[in-house]
């Protein structure tokens, strides 16, 4: 998921990564928390050799991360729509649909709060 968010200097956007991609110098989008719900790492943590190693360990396997944000506006928006018509191949149905109204309704409902999440991940 993408999310864009505006600092005072430089554009960044929030991306989960698998911790295997992280790198040193990237810093936590989103706190990290222990199983009990303990903060294990806080948001805005910068991320060293030390601290990716002690997420391996720990099982971690994905974490949101600040990137610096380098699309122009007309590719985040080609992206975004790429994705979108991803989301709509997934849940496409035959000419005739399933047969049973209340299903093809499920599959345009879900379909709909799929796309949405989409959007409100890469928008905002």
């Amino acid at each position: 998921m993408h999310n864009l968010t505006m600092t005072t200097q430089t554009p960044v956007r929030i991306q989960c990564l698998s911790v295997l991609r992280v790198k040193p110098g990237m810093a936590l989008a989103r706190a990290l928390h222990r199983p009990d719900g303990a903060v294990l790492m806080p948001e805005g943590t910068e991320l060293d050799d030390g601290k990716i190693e002690q997420l391996q360990q720990r099982g971690i396997d994905c974490l949101y991360v600040r990137l610096p944000e380098s699309r122009t506006p007309e590719e985040i928006e080609r992206e975004l729509a790429a994705a979108e018509a991803r989301v709509r191949f997934v849940f496409r149905t035959g000419a005739a649909g399933s047969g049973a109204p209340e299903m093809d309704e499920m599959r345009e409902m879900l379909m709909e709060a799929v796309l949405a999440y989409r959007r409100a991940g890469w928008l905002k």
